[in-house]
Parts: structure tokens; sequence; C-alpha cells
């Protein structure tokens, strides 16, 4: 066998400093209560390619996962039992919107809320994004911004990820997770080909909350809402 590095943990020895464990343990806890959650995932090639010309425009600068975001968080608004929680005996309203947005960070995955975010301009909401991730990564955000989530938006394209598939932060009913933004080839009505910009999403549901039939009207939404830069210009 070969040399064990002196760099190595000892068997038996708790990994990392007391804040990324507080962290984990956390994680965990959350981790644990969705596995008691009947949930599903669909997935949906959000097409993108109407918006790249105003990407180059009117929204320079501005990411695709703020629009993401941002589109996600006009459809909750649409669909009130998505943006609820299972209540036993029936599904219960939220008053608002929270988008938790979960963030890597040097001591672990933290999801600081956004609260209403469909109601930001698109650049506001792209800076108040920008300014949220700085903080937390600093280790310095304001523990009231952990709580009022309705939903979730995990992306992790910037690490050359497609498709994976999040799990619910109970009590929200969703969580939407997306992929990398990519170029791909594809057929148009007379057989040229043409490009065409797309992100592979998937919405999970608490399907206590909803059926498959509801989240794919939900994602539909979504599409038709990144189809008119006006609705996301706002």
């Amino acid at each position: 066998g070969g040399q064990t590095s002196t760099s190595s943990p000892t068997q038996g020895e708790l990994l990392g400093d007391a804040k990324s464990r507080r962290i984990r343990v956390a994680t965990a806890r959350v981790l644990e209560a969705t596995a008691l959650i009947p949930q599903f995932t669909v997935w949906r090639s959000l097409d993108l390619t109407r918006l790249t010309a105003a990407r180059t425009a009117s929204l320079k600068g501005v990411s695709w996962n703020t629009i993401l975001l941002r589109a996600y968080a006009l459809m909750l608004r649409e669909y009130p039992c998505l943006n609820g929680s299972w209540a036993g005996d029936g599904v219960r309203t939220n008053p608002h919107v929270g988008v938790a947005l979960a963030i890597d960070t040097p001591a672990g995955l933290l999801a600081p809320v956004l609260r209403d975010p469909q109601n930001l301009g698109i650049r506001a909401l792209n800076q108040a994004i920008k300014d949220l991730a700085a903080t937390v990564k600093s280790g310095k955000a304001d523990p009231s911004t952990m709580g009022g989530g309705t939903g979730t938006v995990s992306n992790l394209g910037s690490f050359g990820i497609q498709r994976f598939n999040a799990l619910l932060t109970p009590p929200q009913a969703t969580a939407l997770s997306l992929g990398s933004v990519e170029v791909q080839p594809a057929f148009d009505a007379d057989g040229a080909i043409r490009a065409r910009t797309v992100c592979e999403a998937g919405l999970t549901v608490d399907h206590r909350v909803a059926d498959g039939a509801d989240a794919a009207r939900a994602f539909a939404t979504m599409q038709e809402i990144l189809e008119d830069p006006f609705l996301l210009l706002g």
C-alpha cells in the first residue's frame, strides 16, 4: 500500500472548523426533513434565444442567474399553490414571494432570501444579488435574511453542470435547479439549422401541493415570461 500523507486527517477526527461544522449540521437537518416529503422533478430546456439580443442591449451586464431568478419569482406569484406550503389539511398560501438563493461559501452552502424579487427592476435585482452573495461569502450576512423563503434557486451552471436534481427545503413547495446556459444547434420549421440558447432547468415540487401537470404548466409560464423581455425589464 502507499504511504499515508501527513496532511490527511486521523481516523475519527471531525473535518472543518466550528463554523463550517455548524453549517453542515444545519444542512443535514434540512435534508433529513426533506427526505420525508413526497417530491418529484420535472425537466425543461428553457429557451433563452429571444433574450440573448436583449442581453447585448437593454439587459447588458445582467446575469442569466438574475434573469432566471426573476422569471421564477414571477411564476411563483402566478401560482399560489406552488408558492404556498403544505399544512396537513391543505395548502397554506404565502402573502409574499421569497426566493432563497443557494450560495457556495467557504464555510458551506447558505441560502439567503430575496423578498419579493419580482418587484425590483432587473438591474436593481442584479445588484441586490451581487451584494447579497458578497456579504454571505464574507461571513457577514444578517441572520434575518435566512428566513421567509417560499422557493429556492440553485445554479451550478458556472461549474459546468448541465442538469441536477435540487431537493426541497421544507416548508417550501418548489426548488428550481439551473444548469449551464449553452448555445446549441436546432432545426427551425423549414429544416434550416439555427443557433439556440438554452438552459436545462429542473423544477422540484412537493407532490402534496401540486401534480405533474401543474408543474408543467408553471414551467410553460416561465418560458412565456422568458420570451417577453418587457416583463423582465420591469
